[in-house]
């Protein structure tokens, strides 16, 4: 499974809680183009909302870049 560097940082952002507007804002895009790289994601891995994204990224940290922290297995 592949993303675009653009579509990981989407990811990133939403995971850490932003709204699709507040990401819009910080990679100046609009809503909706935010709106639609993220059905792009949920489409390439199969997920169903960012808690099931959340769920398969612990899984892949790969997909976005991420790393587990070696004590508490958290994303960094």
């Amino acid at each position: 499974m592949h993303l675009t560097e653009t579509e990981k940082k989407t990811v990133r952002l939403a995971l850490s809680g932003l709204a699709y507007r507040e990401i819009a804002s910080i990679t100046e895009t609009t809503t909706q183009v935010i709106k639609n790289r993220m059905k792009d994601v949920f489409d390439k891995t199969g997920a169903g909302s960012r808690s099931a994204l959340i769920g398969m990224v612990l899984m892949h940290p790969e997909w976005v870049d991420g790393e587990r922290c070696g004590e508490c297995g958290r994303m960094r």
